[in-house]
């Protein structure tokens, strides 16, 4: 079921549950401005220069997170992807 942006019960003050948007667009408001919160904007790519592409248009790039078992796929994004923090996966071992 779609399900987001509930108010968790148990908690005082303005938390919510984890939210997912799916399907965004650049020209969104959510995908251009950083959500403190468990919130996740995404989108689909077809090429890893359109991913890193999409991931560096942003003013703020806090933190990129990155999925990936190639190796070399992983050092690339090290060094194209534009943020303060980067977390990737381990992978599998090679």
């Amino acid at each position: 079921p779609k399900e987001g942006g509930l108010r968790t019960e148990d908690r005082d003050g303005y938390y919510v549950r984890p939210t997912i948007f799916a399907d965004c667009s650049p020209e969104m408001t959510i995908w251009k401005e950083e959500v403190f919160g468990p919130v996740l904007c995404m989108t689909k790519f077809n090429t890893e220069e359109e991913a890193i592409e999409l991931a560096n248009d942003s003013i703020y790039g806090l933190t990129h997170y990155a999925h990936t078992y190639n190796a070399e796929r992983r050092r690339r994004l090290a060094y194209k992807l534009q943020s303060g923090m980067l977390v990737m996966n381990q992978g599998e071992p090679e």
